[in-house]
């Protein structure tokens, strides 16, 4: 028995697989690969084929330092996109930096994927507005400050995005940052974080594209052939929902005409 790694629908397929082959060649040592996606890959193999592949593989060295590039590809993300259906929401923060300790959310927005209704969209005033006003984050984003002065601030919003989020999976491009940020503001603030649930459409593109590599929203887009500029200016939470919600599609288009 091989011990198998992929998600749980590649294993039961790879074992169908190797069970065909096994009790095709019940004479032949199979090869030794314990990827469940390079087994789908070569399911269609001759015997030579399969033998040949396997010795081109087995001379890779393995040790607890030893890692696969990519560690998942398209038949990944295409399980993750089943997966997530179309019942959830897209989220995206914009923040004065990049430590949840020392910085704030200045802008939020938050909508449906399926229905595309913005179920928040609003920039936040934050505490630190002296700060915020000399840092390099104001020229990424290029938000008026009259306008900054005049948001709500994030305890203001903090119920309403936690009714939000607690009722509904998130997809998030680089979730990594976003929701633990997001979380880190209701610790500061000395109320109850929220349980946020995210996908991360930032590795599940990477993977969908067979790399290793994360992209950002601006070249993944560009590779999907999505015009950002429809959607408003990039760096702004609502145009990159948007943005994020267009590549999700994109990416199901692909997976439906192959």
């Amino acid at each position: 028995m091989i011990n198998l790694v992929g998600t749980e629908k590649q294993r039961n397929w790879a074992n169908q697989i190797i069970a065909k082959f096994a009790g095709l060649y019940p004479d032949i040592n199979l090869p030794n690969q314990n990827s469940a996606d390079w087994w789908i890959k070569h399911r269609e193999a001759t015997l030579d084929e399969l033998l040949a592949e396997s010795t081109n593989a087995s001379g890779q060295i393995n040790t607890v330092f030893t890692n696969q590039y990519p560690r998942y590809g398209r038949l990944d993300a295409m399980e993750a996109l089943d997966i997530l259906g179309n019942n959830f929401i897209v989220l995206d923060l914009e923040t004065t930096g990049l430590q949840a300790k020392e910085h704030e959310i200045v802008e939020i927005a938050i909508v449906h994927y399926k229905t595309r209704d913005v179920l928040l969209n609003t920039l936040v005033r934050p505490f630190n507005i002296a700060a915020y006003e000399k840092s390099k984050a104001r020229e990424l984003h290029s938000i008026n400050m009259n306008d900054v002065l005049e948001a709500p601030t994030f305890l203001d919003l903090s119920s309403i995005i936690a009714g939000i989020i607690s009722d509904n999976h998130c997809c998030i491009f680089n979730a990594a940052f976003d929701a633990p940020f997001l979380a880190y503001q209701y610790l500061k603030y000395g109320q109850d974080v929220p349980k946020i649930t995210a996908t991360c459409a930032m590795r599940l593109f990477t993977a969908f594209m067979n790399l290793s590599t994360n992209l950002s929203l601006e070249t993944a887009c560009k590779i999907m052939g999505i015009d950002q500029d429809v959607n408003g200016k990039a760096h702004t939470a609502l145009a990159d929902v948007l943005s994020t919600c267009d590549l999700l599609q994109a990416m199901r288009q692909m997976v439906e005409l192959h």
